[in-house]
């Protein structure tokens, strides 16, 4: 008897559906994958947020962001910005840029998250503990002048 390669699915999945994006998200890369600044380890993942236009300039890979989460205000870093969701549903804006500046890199999002995973923690633990506290008038000193404008009025 021949058996094949793959075993069928007993149900099949329906297709994945867009991402449903709320009124004001900007059009180039409206999605900003975010990690969550919580101590608690099932939310120790990428979520995706819709970004507003007015914050499309500001909202960069490596920066912070302030988002609603569960009816919270969470401070978040942002991981990626994308074309498309990882999810159908439909999303939340972000609220407000903390810094513009990308502090972090790919590389050192990955290192946290192999240092979390061997030391039984949370990546966002180990970023707080690795990234300096924010000072926004150092912090002025690397950013362009129409760029931190546009961060603090956010």
């Amino acid at each position: 008897m021949e058996r094949s390669a793959s075993q069928p699915a007993l149900l099949d999945a329906p297709a994945p559906s867009a991402a449903r994006l709320p009124a004001g998200a900007t059009e180039e890369l409206p999605i900003a994958q975010v990690l969550l600044d919580s101590p608690v380890p099932h939310l120790d993942r990428p979520f995706d947020y819709a970004v507003p236009m007015d914050l499309s300039e500001t909202v960069v890979p490596g920066g912070r962001v302030k988002v609603r989460f569960s009816g919270r205000e969470f401070s978040a870093w942002v991981l990626a910005r994308r074309q498309e969701a990882s999810t159908g549903a439909r999303l939340s804006m972000i609220t407000k840029v903390v810094s513009a500046l990308p502090v972090l890199s790919a590389e050192v999002i990955e290192l946290a998250g192999q240092v979390a995973r061997r030391c039984g923690g949370v990546t966002s633990d180990v970023l707080r503990a690795a990234v300096p506290r924010r000072a926004a008038r150092v912090e002025l000193e690397f950013v362009p002048e129409d760029f931190a404008a546009a961060a603090t009025t956010g």
